[in-house]
């Protein structure tokens, strides 16, 4: 899966409420890459 659309997932999952460690697991992301993609959703 190619970041944006992981960063897509992960915005939309973490909208829902999902737990971070939940996103991770889901995304693939690292720590640092999912909170910079979801710097303009919190």
């Amino acid at each position: 899966m190619r970041s944006p659309r992981r960063a897509q997932r992960a915005q939309q999952m973490y909208a829902e409420g999902a737990a971070i460690v939940a996103i991770r697991a889901a995304t693939g992301l690292t720590k640092n890459k999912l909170y910079w993609w979801l710097k303009g959703v919190a």
